[in-house]
């Protein structure tokens, strides 16, 4: 069996081409019998490991790595961070393999547990920087350049070039606005999840994240306009809103 920190070390850094783990327990493990369906390459590789399989692992965070480091950088605008987080979510996925029902969605509890540790890490820097009586105004987290994870273009690509500049003003326009609303919208249009995955990664109701994410499409939209279609994935569907 690997150890704690055979996780952590055994795979290459997320965002050095590696992948990023999938997540912890914690309150995120009651719903995971709920969210039974047709297994993914991702839940077969999952239910091999939480059956003790520990060749497995290799297959769950080369899957689920990408997905998870790239959500986590969007949530937090901080690369180095998001590596950060991203491990310490594999570490707790490890940990509370036993727990995994086979056939359960994993990125939405990956998600959730990223989540999780993000907002704790806030509330830890928040403290740290009232204790030093530094004046950063929760500490400094809102003053970090939007960094969607998106690789630089070639020079001279301008059709890149634009749509750099575009993803980082949505990026920038999303980090304005309270976290669950841009949260919800980010697993719905950028994470692809379903508005029932949604809900359980932020703990709560269906309607609630339909709500949250077309606040969100809506302070999109009036900031960005037509930017938001290209960029964005466009206006909530039907089934995201109603």
């Amino acid at each position: 069996m690997p150890t704690a920190e055979g996780v952590s070390s055994g795979r290459p850094a997320p965002g050095a081409g590696g992948g990023a783990p999938p997540c912890d327990a914690g309150a995120a493990v009651p719903w995971l019998a709920t969210m039974a369906n047709a297994p993914g390459a991702l839940e077969e590789a999952m239910g091999h490991y939480a059956a003790g399989d520990d060749a497995a692992f290799g297959r769950v965070y080369d899957l689920a790595s990408g997905p998870l480091f790239a959500f986590l950088v969007r949530l937090c605008r901080d690369r180095a961070l998001a590596e950060d987080l991203t491990h310490e979510a594999f570490l707790r996925i490890h940990r509370a393999r036993g727990l995994y029902r086979p056939g359960a969605a994993v990125l939405p509890w990956a998600y959730a547990i990223g989540r999780r540790l993000f907002l704790d890490s806030v509330r830890s820097r928040r403290r740290e920087a009232h204790s030093l009586d530094e004046g950063w105004q929760g500490g400094g987290e809102r003053e970090r350049p939007s960094d969607p994870g998106v690789p630089a273009p070639d020079a001279g690509a301008d059709e890149e070039v634009e749509a750099r500049r575009l993803a980082e003003r949505i990026e920038r326009a999303l980090g304005e606005m309270p976290e669950t609303q841009a949260t919800a919208f980010r697993l719905l249009k950028q994470q692809g999840l379903s508005v029932s995955e949604a809900a359980a990664v932020l703990g709560t109701t269906e309607m609630t994240v339909k709500l949250r994410a077309h606040r969100a499409y809506e302070s999109l939209r009036k900031r960005l306009g037509d930017v938001l279609g290209r960029e964005a994935g466009g206006a909530p569907t039907k089934s995201e809103t109603s």
